[in-house]
């Protein structure tokens, strides 16, 4: 290393680098009104303001420091600048006039505190606690704890307490457990869209590979591919693709896949859609899927009560008779807000056995109607999955159904 003095200040180059530094000694009567650190490629620093003289080679800073002389420096020596405001220059003029002792360091600490200065404030409460190794309120700025009669750093004591550091938090095992399941399933559901979009893409652009594809779609197990198997379900426009794709949702089986088919059999547009997928749904033997049904049952909007109907009377599932003897006849009632002429507002209210009476009023009033529907597949479905038939008589049904019931009590009794 090589040390240069110049105007009693020292200056520490590297290796090589002294032949890049050129010290004009030109002494200036002011001191700088504004400064920056230059961080130099060989780690060293300088501390001086820029100076923008006339004639300078382009490849080459003047620096006047800060006690009154030039520095020219080569460009390719400097690594970085660090700009420096007023507090941090008046922090260099008064830093050497502070003792090394516990008081004088404490005094500079807290003037870089209220100069916002924290770095250099962290400098001097280290210092004032090597000094003074139970100083108690430098200890509490720097964090410290005092446990059983020892300090203890913040991070001593996070771990202590059982706390791992995760990106940049302190958090219990168990969160960062979680969360790095949450990433790993966000970056593997990432994944899936990417690669069923080639894949999408490969059936459209290789008609002639359509049967390597869909066997390589129905190689895929991983509930990671539900979302992205989803999304494309959704905005799939060919039906025999849609098909194919609810036949992968099928096959992977869980409650989130489960979901999308059978949302499939009860929205989807496409008439035949719906019944493809039910047919395989009752193929793959997934009775659980019944309770959403049942509670379709109970919209008020009777062509979804009719084709959650037809999907029960599909899956012959017997805990849905009750439910369907009660949804064979549904009472809508509607509400019509009269207004100035043209101008007609309508309500739907509905549910099975709603028996209200309707009403009609005048005069701006609102006009009530009430409607009851007897519905054809709800009949078929309960016939379906009886065997009998009482039409829409639901009395009938229900003596026949708490017969039923009765009987099988009695044989369990038996048994």
């Amino acid at each position: 290393m090589q040390r240069i003095l110049w105007r009693g200040t020292a200056y520490f180059v590297r290796g090589s680098f002294a032949a890049f530094v050129c010290i004009a000694a030109i002494a200036l009567s002011g001191g700088i009104a504004r400064a920056e650190i230059f961080i130099l490629t060989n780690d060293g620093q300088v501390q001086g303001e820029e100076l923008k003289i006339p004639g300078t080679p382009p490849n080459q800073t003047v620096i006047r420091t800060a006690s009154g002389g030039q520095l020219t420096l080569d460009k390719s020596q400097i690594k970085q600048i660090i700009p420096q405001g007023p507090a941090e220059l008046e922090y260099e003029r008064i830093r050497p006039t502070y003792a090394d002792t516990v008081d004088d360091q404490w005094r500079l600490a807290e003037w870089c505190r209220t100069h916002a200065l924290s770095k250099q404030r962290q400098v001097h409460l280290e210092r004032v606690v090597a000094l003074d190794p139970d100083h108690k309120a430098a200890r509490a700025a720097l964090g410290f704890a005092q446990i059983e009669g020892r300090w203890v750093r913040p991070d001593d004591l996070k771990r202590q307490q059982g706390f791992v550091f995760y990106k940049g938090e302190w958090r219990l095992p168990q969160e960062v457990e979680l969360l790095e399941e949450n990433r790993k399933e966000s970056q593997a559901e990432h994944d899936w869209v990417m690669k069923l979009k080639r894949w999408r893409a490969a059936l459209d652009n290789h008609p002639e590979k359509t049967d390597s594809l869909h066997d390589e779609l129905m190689k895929i197990d991983d509930p990671a591919a539900v979302p992205a198997l989803t999304q494309l379900v959704n905005n799939e426009k060919h039906r025999s693709v849609k098909i194919l794709l609810i036949e992968e949702l099928l096959h992977i089986g869980t409650p989130g896949a489960m979901n999308v088919v059978v949302a499939r059999t009860m929205d989807d547009a496409d008439e035949e859609v719906r019944l493809s997928a039910m047919d395989r749904l009752v193929a793959a033997n997934h009775p659980e899927v019944a309770s959403f049904y049942i509670a379709a049952l109970r919209s008020p909007d009777n062509a979804r009560i009719n084709q959650a109907a037809l999907c029960l009377g599909m899956l012959r599932d017997k805990s849905a008779i009750s439910p369907l003897i009660d949804a064979l006849r549904t009472t809508h009632r509607h509400v019509e807000q009269q207004g100035a002429p043209g101008q007609i507002s309508t309500t739907f209210s509905s549910g099975p056995g709603n028996n209200r009476s309707g009403g009609m009023s005048v005069g701006g009033q609102p006009k009530e109607t009430v409607e009851t529907l007897e519905n054809q597949q709800v009949l078929s479905a309960l016939t379906a999955i009886t065997g009998v038939s009482f039409q829409f008589d639901q009395r009938a049904w229900r003596a026949w159904y708490v017969g039923q019931m009765r009987s099988l009590n009695i044989d369990a009794r038996r048994g």
